[in-house]
């Protein structure tokens, strides 16, 4: 997944259009943290069916006016990894 960014490797991702999800682990590539991995989902509302869980003590008064990517995995959080990624890709 990493190696798709330099361009002798770009025509591996022919027909990626047709993916209805892509995942992979800039760590393998991108000398980020172990724990980052990026996804991209054609249709998001499919995992957030899969792994959601509302209990009552859960519930919020905004719930459902952004993203809410706890539902996006099977813990309920997640550590902040995007800004090491971005720093990397600025590189």
């Amino acid at each position: 997944g990493s190696a798709f960014i330099c361009p002798e490797y770009r025509y591996l991702m022919k027909g990626i259009e047709k993916a209805d999800s892509f995942n992979f682990n800039p760590h393998k590539w991108m000398l980020v943290n172990f724990d980052c991995s990026a996804m991209w989902l054609k249709q998001p509302r499919w995992i957030v069916d899969a792994f959601n869980v509302d209990p009552l003590y859960l519930k919020h008064d905004q719930q459902g006016s952004a993203p809410d990517y706890r539902h996006w995995q099977i813990p309920l959080g997640r550590r902040f990894r995007s800004l090491n990624v971005r720093f990397v890709l600025r590189l």
